[in-house]
């Protein structure tokens, strides 16, 4: 997982791991993982000569020989849940381990297709119903259905979505995860969806996730690989409260949930609403992007306030606590700071159609 001085070690598989992976590992069952503790446990000889000959640099070149690039790899950081089902792939389904000729495909474990009933939220954000959900790549296209042997209720581009796995405001629920949608009226749509089985969601969550890249190729068939895999959704970059004024001078702050999710800043009543009050775009400094402490157009000042400058408005935001207004400053600064992609002008370009066609 990344963490530094790990304290535990998977003497059979030869590698040092932290401790909350020698609790998942603990988890596979002696026949998979036989997990001692450094400083503490024994070691027999032939213990530490496996831990010698193997060590995490030759287990990490067998186990993710074959992990394809768009697949999430989670850190220590990460949701325990994907951590999790991570180890589980590796060592006790061994997923990404060249068992057969055929298994030097990149994309050996994600066939582009598949459907399924997941529970999800409603409306009135009371209750869970279950949906069934299909996936197709060959289409660009995830569609859920309320009736299966009615009309989809919704069809939405691949390329159009951005999914966040496991966001704090829907708990207690653990094995879930958000979709956001960016239709053709270039307006969100928020699911948010859950199942039982945490393989089952983590599985749609990276389905969903290299799907989306082999679209993205299609689409963008000059850009590096590379630079189209950072387009990939991961998680939100930020959630949370925020006060925020209207576009005139004498409008007052009103209490919004806002919701980071690459470029795109929306805003909220409620975390759970699945249509938004708004967005903002966020662009490069050279555009004329900036983030700033402190109010403008002679807004009073509420105590931790902050300025988003773009070239059409002016946004007055307002924080709780100075610790919340620098963090969101400093992940917008470094959005600002970061040159826009193919990807990122594509969706600009939509935005500006959809504000041409109001005027």
């Amino acid at each position: 997982c990344g963490k530094r001085d790990p304290g535990f070690v998977s003497y059979n598989i030869g590698i040092f791991i932290c401790e909350v992976c020698a609790i998942i590992h603990g988890k596979l069952g002696v026949s998979v993982s036989k997990v001692k503790q450094l400083g503490i446990d024994i070691f027999e000889q032939s213990q530490i000569d496996r831990l010698s000959q193997v060590g995490n640099i030759k287990a990490k070149a067998k186990y993710e020989e074959f992990v394809p690039n768009c697949y999430r790899i989670p850190n220590f950081k990460d949701n325990s849940i994907l951590i999790e089902q991570w180890i589980r792939a590796k060592y006790l389904q061994q997923k990404f381990v060249c068992k057969n000729s055929w298994s030097n495909n990149a994309h050996f474990c994600f066939t582009g297709q598949i459907s399924g009933f997941l529970l999800k939220l409603d409306k009135t954000r009371n209750r869970y119903k279950s949906r069934l959900f299909v996936l197709d790549e060959s289409k660009n296209s995830l569609t859920y259905y309320v009736h299966e042997d009615k009309m989809p209720k919704a069809v939405m581009k691949l390329t159009d979505l951005s999914v966040s796995f496991g966001p704090q405001k829907l708990m207690p629920k653990q094995n879930a995860m958000q979709l956001t949608h960016f239709n053709e009226n270039a307006k969100f749509v928020h699911y948010f969806l859950c199942h039982e089985s945490a393989e089952i969601i983590v599985n749609w969550y990276n389905e969903i996730r290299c799907s989306k890249f082999q679209c993205l190729k299609k689409q963008f068939p000059d850009v590096f690989e590379n630079d189209l895999l950072r387009c990939l959704p991961k998680d939100f970059i930020k959630e949370g409260w925020l006060w925020k004024t209207g576009p005139r001078v004498t409008d007052r702050f009103r209490k919004r949930w806002f919701t980071l999710d690459q470029r795109i800043l929306i805003y909220h009543d409620n975390p759970l609403d699945t249509i938004p009050k708004g967005y903002v775009f966020i662009g490069q400094a050279s555009d004329r992007y900036r983030v700033c402490s402190g109010a403008l157009l002679r807004i009073r000042d509420q105590g931790f306030t902050f300025t988003l400058e773009t070239p059409s408005r002016i946004y007055n935001f307002s924080a709780e606590r100075e610790i919340e207004r620098s963090e969101w400053i400093n992940v917008i600064g470094d959005i600002i700071n970061t040159p826009l992609t193919a990807y990122d002008y594509a969706i600009l370009k939509r935005i500006q159609s959809r504000k041409s066609k109001k005027l």
